[in-house]
């Protein structure tokens, strides 16, 4: 043992296994790091290189233990706070993770890596000003770190700034100008603010110099397409479809920057995968983006005469249910039959573990509808209908399926003033997702039978910072009998 501890200086071993680690090389790091707590004694840095091990083998409880004994040992040790910290904020349990990097930054207020990972616990906690703060100042200590400039950019955007966030991201291609990740977030955000022509610019420069991929040039192809160069979009997605042939995505995107008696206007291969691959994280998703139409469209059915009168409701169909999300926000509602459909296998999965509808169909919305034979006295489309365009067949399916006073409720994004112009009433936008305006939904319902019973006007979500406006619309029977 002597020998072995004259032959192999302690500190050599452990930096060595830090950079094992750093590299994921966990099959060489085990064993190694065995050997070293053989020949030493146990102590904080042994215990925070153990504790990634851990973390990097998914052991989390196994990590929470030894860091929770190793920081009552040595309590003024930033490693150990700032493992813990990871730890805390991989288990959701984002005030302790808080607490523990503060206290990193507190016993070494030179390390930018503390003060990184604090602002990135302060985005998740929705802190963005406080996070903001401290991720500027470990930027200013490694300004050529590509996470915290995009953590940093994110944060301003979160709290307001998109401008300053623009200039965050814009300033790290000069530091970093093959930075890839920089430069689609920067397009991203200059899509999303509405600056097409700068995102165009961006994603112009990102090819001249050998930098663009297949997301940036989809985003350029948002772009163009918002600006009306329709030719110049599809040749920015064909680029990334060359790219990334595989995806479905990129297939879609293609597809979508054709007229629409090209792509057909159905979607739904597309739609089918993207949902099923989201499926269980879905509902958190869309929380996070401040995503509240469900609870709209339930409170809008309150104001039903037959719901305030307190009277049960036969039958409800709940068009692209997803993971039951809508039907969670109606089951304190008297339903006898609420009837789910879904074009994806996984979401409906989801939907099936909450037990909250009678009847789960896979179908997309239009075939369900034209072989439907009930009568519903609610046809809710929460999120729904803005993968279609023209809105003329799903409102006359729908009238043919509502009950003498039912009503159809559903949610639209809301094409903008800006936007009105050379339409038809609706805009495709950003991932084949379609805007309508308020007056092409009146003018719609009165051709096909219905009419506006209620319409509202409020922020569906938030990209970003940036409110995403839309309408809540419940239509009726024009003459009051079904159609």
């Amino acid at each position: 043992m002597d020998a072995i501890k004259a032959t192999f200086d302690p500190e050599t071993l452990i930096s060595r296994v830090e950079q094992l680690i750093d590299s994921n090389q966990l099959r060489a790091a085990r064993p190694l790091l065995a050997a070293v707590r053989r020949i030493s004694k146990p102590n904080a840095n042994l215990a925070q290189l153990s504790a990634r091990l851990s973390l990097r083998d998914g052991a989390l409880e196994e990590a929470r233990r030894g860091l929770d004994e190793a920081i009552h040992e040595t309590p003024d040790h930033p490693g150990l706070r700032k493992c813990r910290a990871d730890l805390r904020q991989r288990l959701g349990d984002l005030d302790g993770a808080a607490r523990d990097a503060a206290e990193a930054v507190i016993l070494d207020r030179f390390d930018p890596r503390a003060k990184a990972l604090l602002g990135a616990i302060m985005i998740e906690l929705g802190r963005p000003v406080d996070a903001a703060t401290c991720l500027a100042e470990a930027l200013l200590a490694c300004p050529e770190d590509v996470l915290v400039r995009e953590a940093l950019a994110a944060a301003c955007e979160m709290a307001g700034y998109p401008e300053a966030a623009l200039a965050t991201l814009e300033a790290g291609f000069l530091v970093n100008p093959t930075a890839t990740v920089l430069r689609g977030a920067a397009i991203l955000l200059c899509v999303k603010t509405r600056k097409f022509e700068h995102a165009v610019r961006l994603a112009e420069d990102a090819r001249a110099a050998g930098l663009a991929d297949s997301t940036i040039f989809g985003l350029m192809g948002h772009a163009l397409s918002n600006l009306g160069r329709q030719a110049e979009a599809e040749a920015a997605y064909t680029s990334a479809l060359q790219l990334e042939p595989s995806d479905p995505y990129v297939r879609h995107l293609v597809a979508a920057a054709k007229p629409m008696n090209d792509a057909g206007g159905k979607p739904f291969d597309y739609l089918r995968q993207l949902f099923d691959d989201h499926a269980p994280r879905f509902d958190a998703h869309l929380l996070s983006l401040g995503y509240r139409v469900p609870e709209a469209i339930a409170a809008l059915m309150g104001h039903h005469p037959r719901v305030r009168r307190c009277q049960p409701i036969d039958a409800v169909l709940d068009l692209g249910c997803g993971t039951g999300m809508m039907g969670a926000c109606v089951q304190d509602l008297e339903i006898r039959t609420l009837v789910g459909v879904d074009l994806s296998p996984g979401m409906l999965a989801e939907a099936r573990h909450k037990s909250l509808y009678g009847e789960l169909h896979q179908n997309d919305l239009m075939s369900h509808l034209n072989r439907e034979d009930r009568r519903f006295d609610f046809i809710l489309a929460a999120d729904v209908i803005c993968y279609l365009g023209d809105l003329q067949p799903v409102f006359e399916a729908v009238n043919r399926c509502l009950a003498r006073d039912g009503w159809f409720i559903f949610s639209v994004e809301a094409l903008l003033v800006e936007d009105c112009s050379d339409t038809d009433g609706w805009k495709r936008l950003l991932h084949g997702r379609h805007a309508h305006s308020d007056t092409y939904i009146t003018e719609i319902a009165g051709r096909t039978g219905l009419r506006v019973e209620s319409i509202s006007r409020p922020t569906i979500r938030y990209d970003g910072a940036i409110a995403v406006p839309g309408y809540v619309v419940a239509l009726t029977h024009a003459d009051g009998r079904p159609g």
